[in-house]
């Protein structure tokens, strides 16, 4: 949560003071999960879709290396 003095956005907000001087402002971050594409079992979450992407690249690698590599096992899902 942000404390922003004088500041209206668009976005949700509360009154936070008895002068109304200040906004409270709910910022809703975004997260980026990845999980099994079959069963939607939760494997690893980031902040950024291109953090899940590399990770989920890795992920694939690994399988590769293992020889159990399944194509789009994993998929990247925002929250």
């Amino acid at each position: 949560m942000l404390l922003l003095n004088n500041y209206q956005p668009d976005r949700q907000k509360a009154v936070t003071s008895k002068e109304n001087k200040y906004f409270l402002i709910k910022m809703t971050m975004k997260k980026y999960i990845i999980q099994d594409s079959e069963t939607g079992t939760f494997i690893d979450q980031f902040n950024t879709y291109q953090e899940a992407l590399t990770e989920l690249q890795k992920y694939e690698n690994e399988d590769k290396q293992d020889g159990i590599f399944t194509p789009d096992f994993y998929e990247i899902v925002e929250k």
